[in-house]
């Protein structure tokens, strides 16, 4: 076994067992299946690279390349089958981000968030093993190591099981143990069964123990008495406190709050305006299969920023509301958009993306009870006209509000294209959608409605029972809308509420969601599609001159409808049904490549021995630095190649194996060729120095040459496809690590030249004894 093999073991076991420290983050652990294939994969393509000689340098560009494109696959599989698999990629990898960032561990199962944690172990692994064997420096892969470990330690709020801590120790020992034996075997003489190697591989093992058994005492001592760090010490390391912090999801107060039976009031406020204001908590901006979800959030404290997408204040100045918490609480303050100021008591930091005001210090989920605050913010009320020919654009902070998922359901798709069929207007589309879904076919209620905002659920409302409440249809708004073209965003906060004398009162039943959409030059602007709640803003109602897109309820498709959308819809949508070809088509398609992968594969697999074999004799073929070296490549080619022709390799002396070997080669070749070797074979193995060795090269040639031709082709045929001397190199491995000698059984070197001696010869250093 060559010193890269030995390294590249160790460093696959180190990554195996180290994948496993993350498995407290999430509750499925099918990351450790991809993530230990493509371990196996580069460590593969490590020792390849070795035995090809390639340098070092592209052998890890070899691996990076490997590593990004298998990684890429993962794609292949969650998603449409009719979307390109790149163009799944980037959401896939963005959901996973968002869903780490919003979820408490374990993190349910979530196919973006196995992809990046997948990628974090190969990454590790491949730094590690650059360091142990690229640059040489073993003892630097617990950087790597220790980083698996820090992960859960960070993250998590609970301690870390010590067994997390001592797989790492585990893995990093069985390193340094690899390093080790390549050591003791790189000063040895070129024989396998040497007294000297014997000793020394026994003091690496006393070693290996003497070093392991304090270094897991002190891992398992450590591992009880570090104590969990807080979010709290890191968000003090934060420049401003920025970073992001663990979020409740607020949709889910909303539906408690909503389905209690007692309204209860939970705040109070006044304003100098003379109507009230939309309380907003917080903004879920992500759109996926399962619904709406709140994405990464960069926290700031201090002064409020600028109002994204909106340059100068209102014509009407700032409204300051004076706000009294009665019965709330929560991570997430009440203010109206946009917020300028507010002076709440306690830490609290805001995301400069969807001005969320968030508390970030301790007890952060009460943070609102008893809070008494004034908050100066402006009124978004954008012009009728200005708003029906503004443009949509890029929200700063909120790219992901402008992403149309592929597998958005066709019907949904279908029914929005008719709403907005000859519209051009981006407003005017919104505001059609809006008009049809405040429409006399859909109805309010609480009961009954499910709180999901899943593809499923939302078209179970659009198309079967157009009844629910207001998370119905705010979700089925914003994603109507964003088939539309327009970014958007459901937010979640409280109506108005009632006045009562200089007085607001808000209730529980008062929680609301609603769809937020982005139009260029006026912001984030509010609508509001929920019937019987509260009266839709003016300027999201089409003036009676102006057409009205809204088809009547009788012309909107159900979900078994055959409408098809207009070409320059699914242009400007990118809905499924775009992708330019049939689904038909495209599942023929889809099956050729299954089986022309399936193909390959099964080809590659029946050429991959011989293709090994061809690689392994040109390799050993190949000039080496060392004449020794060279010598004892050939010496195994010609054992090897002996094999192949399905005969046993006779045990004895170079000169005994020669005899045998001769009968089967022409006589002018077993006296000179064969001969030439044999005595080179001696030199090298009994002397420090060597005769001219120019001519071993041809006679090398010359004897491979006569065993090929000792035997017909097609009896050689199956031994080509299956070279039989692979399986003897893993049978002689397996025993040489099974056998262990008999303690009184003679150390002193042998000269049997079985098949463990025909390994790879170290350079001889000193007298043929000891």
């Amino acid at each position: 076994m060559r010193p890269v093999d030995r390294l590249w073991i160790a460093t696959t076991i180190a990554g195996f067992i180290g994948a496993m420290t993350l498995l407290p983050l999430t509750e499925d652990a099918s990351y450790l299946y991809p993530a230990w294939l493509l371990i196996a994969v580069l460590s593969v393509a490590a020792v390849v690279g070795d035995r090809l000689r390639l340098a070092k340098v592209v052998v890890n560009g070899i691996q990076i390349l490997l590593a990004a494109a298998l990684a890429v696959s993962l794609a292949i599989g969650p998603g449409p089958s009719d979307v390109a698999w790149y163009a799944r990629l980037v959401p896939l990898l963005r959901s996973g981000y968002n869903h780490i960032q919003t979820s408490a561990a374990p993190m349910p199962a979530d196919p973006g968030t196995q992809i990046i944690l997948t990628l974090i172990v190969v990454l590790l692994f491949l730094v590690a093993g650059i360091l142990a064997d690229t640059l040489e420096r073993p003892a630097w892969t617990l950087a790597p190591l220790l980083a698996l470990y820090l992960i859960p330690a960070v993250a998590l709020r609970t301690d870390v099981n010590v067994v997390s801590f001592l797989v790492v120790v585990i893995g990093y020992l069985a390193i340094l143990f690899a390093d080790g034996l390549n050591s003791d075997r790189r000063w040895t003489r070129n024989l396998s069964h040497d007294s000297a190697m014997s000793r020394g591989s026994r003091g690496i093992w006393r070693l290996s123990v003497v070093v392991a058994t304090p270094t897991l005492v002190a891992a398992v001592i450590l591992g009880v008495m570090l104590p969990t760090l807080s979010p709290t010490f890191f968000s003090s390391l934060r420049p401003n406190g920025t970073g992001p912090i663990q979020m409740v999801d607020p949709s889910i107060d909303l539906r408690k709050n909503l389905e209690q039976g007692a309204s209860r009031q939970v705040l109070s406020y006044t304003t100098n305006k003379p109507t009230g204001t939309y309380l907003r908590l917080a903004t879920l901006p992500v759109l996926n299969v399962d619904g709406w979800s709140q994405s990464q959030v960069t926290l700031k404290q201090g002064a409020l920023g600028g109002v994204p997408g909106v340059a100068t204040a209102p014509s009407g100045g700032a409204r300051v509301t004076n706000i009294q918490i009665d019965d709330f609480s929560s991570m997430y303050l009440p203010v109206p958009y946009a917020p300028r100021a507010q002076n709440a008591t306690g830490e609290w930091s805001y995301d400069p993306a969807s001005l969320m005001i968030i508390a970030t210090g301790a007890n952060r989920t009460q943070a609102t009870v008893g809070q008494t605050y004034t908050v100066e913010s402006w009124d978004i009320e954008p012009n009728g006209a200005a708003l029906s020919t503004a443009k949509v654009g890029v929200p700063d902070g909120q790219s992901m509000t402008l992403d149309i998922p592929a597998d958005i359901p066709t019907p949904i798709v279908q029914l929005v294209n008719q709403l907005t069929t000859g519209v051009d207007a981006p407003a005017l589309k919104a505001a059609a959608i809006q008009a049809y879904l405040r429409s006399s076919p859909f109805s309010y209620s609480v009961q009954g409605a499910s709180g999901q905002t899943s593809y499923d659920a939302i078209s179970t409302f659009l198309f079967k029972t157009k009844t629910g409440y207001c998370v119905q249809y705010a979700s089925a708004m914003a994603l109507m809308a964003r088939v539309a073209g327009i970014p958007s965003r459901v937010a979640v906060g409280f109506l108005p509420g009632t006045q009562s004398g200089d007085h607001w009162l808000v209730t529980s039943h008062d929680m609301h969601a609603w769809p937020e959409l982005y139009f260029e030059g006026q912001g984030w602007v509010r609508f509001e599609p929920t019937p019987s709640v509260a009266v839709p803003p003016p300027w999201t109602v089409v003036a009676a001159n102006q057409p009205s897109a809204a088809p009547s309820s009788a012309a909107a498709p159900s979900a078994s409808s055959s409408v098809q959308p207009s070409a320059q819809a699914t242009q400007d949508h990118q809905s499924p049904s775009s992708v330019g070809i049939t689904t038909s088509q495209s599942s023929r398609i889809r099956t050729w490549i299954v089986l022309g992968v399936v193909g390959l594969i099964l080809l590659l697999l029946l050429v991959a021995p011989m293709v090994s074999r061809r690689l392994l004799r040109r390799s050993r073929l190949g000039p080496a630095p060392d004449p020794h070296e060279s010598i004892s490549r050939a010496w195994l080619e010609v054992r090897d190649t002996w094999l192949d022709l399905g005969h046993r390799w006779p045990q004895g002396t170079p000169r005994q194996i020669a005899d045998v070997v001769g009968q089967r080669l022409p006589h002018d070749v077993a006296e000179t060729a064969l001969s030439g070797v044999v005595s080179a074979v001696e030199q090298s193995r009994y002397s420090q120095h060597l005769d001219d060795v120019e001519g071993l090269r041809r006679q090398i040639d010359a004897v491979l040459s006569g065993l090929d031709a000792s035997r017909p082709w097609y009896r050689r045929l199956g031994r080509i496809l299956l070279p039989a001397s692979l399986t003897y190199a893993a049978r002689q491995w397996w025993s040489r690590i099974t056998t262990r000698p008999a303690p009184d059984a003679p150390t002193e070197e042998t000269d049997h030249l079985t098949s463990p001696e025909d390994e790879a010869f170290q350079r001889p250093v000193g007298s043929a004894s000891r």
